[in-house]
């Protein structure tokens, strides 16, 4: 058993045994790239981040309207993925391991298809951004991590 020591009880983005895992959604990295919108103060909210990103990329006229198609395609989805979120907690306490593990599925097909929402803004605004504009917010989505 102690070979497998390192995996049991442990949750993605967090340390110490018997921490419960809750997957893509738990206390670990989504809860940082998610769910984080400037509720608990712990990070700025979307729509400053957002600012934040425009701003520093200085985003001309004639790129704001793929700018603002991949802001509205992102803060859609976060919402849909905050309400996926919120529902999932709600319940997972009374749960059995097996219908945990379906809801994290469900969670995580919820999150693809998220991402699939977003894909086209966001390539539809690099198609519009400079190089140096690219390779500026290459650094600052890494930066904030996700795909925001």
């Amino acid at each position: 058993m102690h070979g497998m020591g390192g995996m049991m009880g442990y949750s993605m983005g967090q340390s110490g045994p018997g921490y419960m895992h809750f997957g893509w959604f738990g206390p670990g990295a989504m809860n940082a790239c998610f769910m984080a919108t400037g509720e608990n103060g712990a990070f700025p909210s979307l729509d400053h981040r957002l600012e934040f990103i425009a701003k520093n990329l200085a985003i001309a006229d004639a790129q704001v309207p793929q700018w603002t198609a991949y802001t509205t395609a992102l803060k859609r989805s976060v919402e849909t993925m905050q309400a996926a979120h919120q529902t999932m907690m709600a319940n997972i306490m009374n749960m059995n391991f097996v219908e945990r593990f379906n809801v994290q599925l469900n969670a995580m097909n919820t999150h693809l298809a998220q991402l699939q929402q977003v894909a086209p803004a966001l390539s539809a605004v690099y198609t519009v951004l400079t190089p140096e504009q690219k390779a500026k917010a290459d650094q600052m989505f890494r930066a904030m991590g996700c795909f925001m």
